[in-house]
């Protein structure tokens, strides 16, 4: 058993100061066109109000899925915009997910300020 034993712990020695080693591959790459790619809105809530047979009012908020809207995404001026409106009183608060290209870092800009 000791003869077995020296051996392999001195190959898994070996294995490990080898991958501990550090490769000089330090170049980063900087691209000069990045682009947003894809645009996306999440789960959407509508609040529709309704009067019941009674006369009485009432409110249920409806849950629906952004995805079947389509953005359109002008690189030129830098919009991202959708030429059908969304349904009336949809709350606009939603999980959107933006794609880019190069691994763009995408950030969001007031349009009324600086």
């Amino acid at each position: 058993m000791r003869r077995i034993f020296a051996p392999l712990v001195l190959m898994m020695a070996a294995l490990i100061f080898v991958s501990c080693l550090d490769t000089d591959d330090s170049d980063v790459t900087y691209y000069d066109d990045t682009a947003i790619t894809a645009f996306t809105l999440g789960t959407l809530k509508r609040t529709k109000h309704t009067t019941s047979s009674e006369g009485e009012d009432s409110t249920y908020t409806l849950t629906y899925s952004g995805s079947s809207y389509y953005f359109y995404i002008d690189q030129t001026n830098n919009l991202i915009y959708n030429p059908d409106s969304l349904p009336i009183e949809t709350k606009t608060k939603a999980l959107i997910t933006i794609s880019s290209k190069n691994s763009g870092v995408i950030v969001l800009k007031d349009t009324d300020s600086d």
